[in-house]
């Protein structure tokens, strides 16, 4: 879901099974076009196929309890908090900071929603302009520009799609957000903290958690 390749052995370690359970599911999701193959060598590496994949794995997430995860062994694991916070969907950021990131934009009719995508208004172009980040590249995408991507664990939208990625990938420029190794978490710095503050008005606790007065806007497909 972090857009990167793993082999099929580290991702049998990380999913707690056999090396062989991993492999047969890996030939069943491949046969089924949901992963790709990289060969590299002597390793596999398998990939998501693509952003429409990570959308339907975001959304299946909502079937499960996102507060917790049960174990094979019967133990109950909470779900870390700094993926509540702020965590990658496939190429764009999704958490409490993404869902308030699409609700600042919206109250401030930088998007709109037009039917089941979001649309950018002018004076959106404008702000997004001003503070650098260049929608040529978005704007020449051949997959959806922007789109309410539901988010498991807020229950509510962030910004999917090529803006989505775009949106990520200044905030990694400008140093405000870093990748944790080995996880789909998203480490904010102090830099990031002001900057979120200052360009969408969120301000993050010193606990961690997105503190805004403002009442959340619903979500309708």
């Amino acid at each position: 879901m972090g857009g990167e390749a793993r082999p099929a052995g580290e991702l049998a370690l990380i999913g707690n099974v056999s090396n062989q359970t991993a492999s047969n599911h890996l030939a069943h999701l491949r046969g089924a076009k949901l992963v790709t193959l990289q060969v590299r060598g002597r390793n596999h590496f398998y990939r998501l196929r693509d952003t429409s994949v990570a959308k339907a794995l975001e959304s299946l997430m909502h079937l499960a309890r996102p507060e917790s995860t049960k174990r094979a062994d019967g133990v109950v694991a909470r779900v870390a908090p700094e993926l509540m916070l702020a965590r990658t969907c496939y190429d764009h950021l999704a958490g409490s900071v993404a869902v308030q990131i699409a609700k600042t934009m919206q109250d401030r009719h930088w998007i709109n929603v037009d039917r089941n995508d979001f649309q950018l208004t002018a004076s959106g172009k404008e702000h997004l302009a001003s503070i650098g980040i260049d929608l040529k590249v978005a704007n020449g995408s051949r997959r959806r520009f922007a789109y309410p991507c539901l988010d498991w664990s807020e229950r509510v939208a962030h910004i999917g799609g090529a803006l989505g990625a775009s949106l990520l990938n200044w905030l990694i420029e400008k140093k405000a957000f870093a990748r944790i190794c080995d996880s789909r978490a998203m480490r904010i710095s102090i830099v990031g903290r002001g900057l979120l503050e200052q360009r969408f008005g969120i301000v993050i606790s010193v606990e961690g958690s997105v503190v805004s007065s403002q009442r959340r806007l619903p979500w309708r497909a």
